[in-house]
């Protein structure tokens, strides 16, 4: 324990000694005066019913840990409590000192065991916040570590209103806890701090926006499991909101949470959603979310922005639009893979398995929707076996002028979808670096199975390998640019450059998702980089343009598509598995 007082030698002392000053006799002074200065000592609180206990209750504790200033403080709880509205009010480092509360200690009289979770369970009175974080003019830390904060003592229903409130300039941190059986989880507010561990889960809240969690104006760094919260309005799991920034750690989870909007998180306006992580394998999951209206998974709007990196978004549903993710009035999405670390074969950022639920209406953007000027950009990104209801819809949608689009080294597999890229009432689709195969086009009414569609928007592809579609769609004034593209057909594109048509990109197993190129592929060295320079590594995190040696150069040694093949082992494409490559011939 430190306190805020400077040691220092007496100036005058020091002229009096007869000894020279030298570095090592200031050193020596300086010791002898800290050895003579008297220790502090953290406050160690127990609580429990044992007479060796220090109090009964954790008000009882609080009390005590504020008398004692400058010192890390810790209640320690040797069984369960109920407590209600407990203030923890300006437990600054300086002035009255830190307080952690902690559960799952045996007792009072062994002080050195602690026990194994579950852990301490804490509840209120079911109307009441068990805990308010307060920092009203000087900072507050606090610590909650192994505790159950729960709604009632029973553990049946839901108590009204919020299970922790954290209002101002605070430091909080939750080590192995839940917030479990509110109307709301956890609320935020004022400039906190906020961090939860990967052993940290907020569940089973149901009634407010933001069931289980919900911010303004501050920072959450969180690992934890945020699920099966529900509301009617925005943000069964998270609710971001006027400046509210959210940070994804890596194993982070938000799943089977339900709204109205926005399953998973809700995104306000000035409030961002943003990695941080270094290389993770997963960085976190949004997976399973449920939105009666749109944003099954994620829901960014009214000049929002969320950035995710390493996450796997799927199985997420909404009944409208967006069953994965809803970008909508003047906001920002970017979804891409980060860095090295990743299973092969499975992909480490991955828009997979949503869907829209309800017949009839538009179904857009099964995957994504995009609109209302805003901007998105998915990059290095698996975009798989998303659906709707009936097997018909549109996997990845923008709408409405000034709205952009940007897909750069995408793999598009196993959709059901009318078209592949969707472009309408002046939006701009950007296609580059992208691979496409095995998706079923399905059609309702009059509207055509299409490779891509431009509805009074405009469509750009450079670079890409698609197969199995059908015709393009440029109506209403669309236009539809292409370059460097080998694909099934180039019917309907307005404006076609260097391409290849009807022949095989020869995708390794599309049918298993796997859409890297086989070694004798036609789109193998086959563009350069005139009309669009890639801005990423390929879907491998493999540096594109790299000139395979048996393969002659059409345009140039970019391979098109999502995947750059990449230091072939054979140059006969032997690695492929398919026999029909193999050649007696070749090296």
């Amino acid at each position: 324990m430190t306190t805020n007082s400077r040691i220092a030698p007496n100036p005058g002392s020091l002229r009096r000694t007869q000894t020279a000053l030298t570095p090592l006799t200031v050193l020596a002074a300086l010791t002898g005066l800290l050895a003579t200065a008297p220790a502090l000592h953290a406050a160690i609180f127990y609580v429990g019913s044992e007479p060796e206990c220090d109090t009964t209750t954790i008000n009882g504790a609080v009390v005590g840990a504020a008398s004692t200033p400058n010192e890390a403080d810790e209640i320690r709880l040797t069984e369960d409590q109920t407590n209600v509205n407990r203030e923890l009010r300006n437990f600054d480092p300086d002035t009255i000192g830190t307080i952690t509360i902690s559960g799952n200690w045996s007792s009072c009289v062994d002080r050195a065991a602690r026990g194994l979770p579950p852990a301490t369970r804490i509840s209120g009175n079911g109307s009441d916040p068990v805990f308010e974080v307060v920092a009203d003019g000087a900072e507050s830390v606090v610590t909650f570590d192994q505790l159950e904060i729960i709604g009632s003592a029973d553990g049946v229903g839901i108590a009204s209103g919020r299970g922790v409130t954290i209002v101002g300039p605070a430091e909080v941190s939750f080590l192995a806890s839940r917030i479990l059986d509110f109307q709301g989880g956890l609320e935020i507010e004022g400039g906190a701090e906020v961090l939860l561990d990967g052993d940290t889960i907020i569940a089973g809240n149901v009634g407010l926006p933001g069931a289980g969690l919900l911010c303004h104006g501050s920072t959450v760094r969180s690992a934890a499991n945020i699920a099966d919260n529900a509301t009617a309005s925005s943000g069964g799991g998270v609710f971001l909101d006027s400046g509210c920034v959210f940070h994804l750690l890596s194993g982070a989870q938000v799943r089977y949470n339900q709204a109205g909007w926005g399953g998973g998180f809700a995104i306000g306006a000035g409030a961002r959603l943003e990695p941080e992580s270094s290389d993770p394998i997963f960085s976190a999951f949004v997976f399973g979310n449920v939105a009666q209206n749109e944003g099954g998974g994620l829901y960014v709007v009214n000049g929002g922005y969320a950035e995710i990196e390493n996450t796997w978004v799927r199985d997420n549903s909404a009944g409208e639009r967006g069953g994965g993710v809803f970008v909508d009035v003047d906001s920002t999405f970017f979804m891409s893979r980060n860095g090295p670390s990743c299973i092969r074969d499975q992909g480490c950022s991955r828009l997979s398995g949503n869907s829209i639920s309800t017949a009839g209406g538009n179904r857009e953007g099964t995957a994504l929707y995009v609109g209302g000027g805003s901007t998105a950009g998915l990059f290095t990104t698996h975009v798989e076996g998303n659906d709707a209801i009936d097997d018909v819809g549109t996997v990845l949608v923008a709408s409405g002028a000034t709205t952009q689009l940007s897909l750069e080294g995408v793999a598009l597999s196993g959709n059901r979808t009318e078209s592949l890229f969707d472009a309408r009432s002046g939006a701009e689709v950007l296609v580059a670096y992208t691979s496409a195969a095995d998706n079923g086009f399905d059609t309702e009414g009059s509207a055509a199975a299409a490779g891509g569609r431009a509805w009074n928007g405009t469509l750009e592809i450079y670079s890409s390998a698609l197969w199995g579609h059908g015709a393009f769609d440029a109506t209403g004034g669309g236009t539809i640019y292409a370059d460097c593209l080998v694909a099934q057909t180039t019917t309907g594109i307005t404006t076609l450059d260097e391409h290849t048509v009807g022949i095989d990109p020869l995708f390794v197993d599309p049918g298993a998702t796997n859409l890297r190129l086989a070694a004798h592929s036609v789109a193998v060295d086959y563009c350069d980089v005139a009309n669009y320079v890639p801005l990423f590594r390929d879907l491998d995190d493999q540096p594109r343009g790299w000139d395979a040696p048996t393969v002659p150069d059409d345009l140039g040694d970019y391979d098109v598509g999502a995947y750059e093949l990449f230091g072939l082992l054979f140059g006969d494409g032997f690695e492929s598995g398919d026999p029909s490559a193999w050649s007696a011939t070749t090296p």
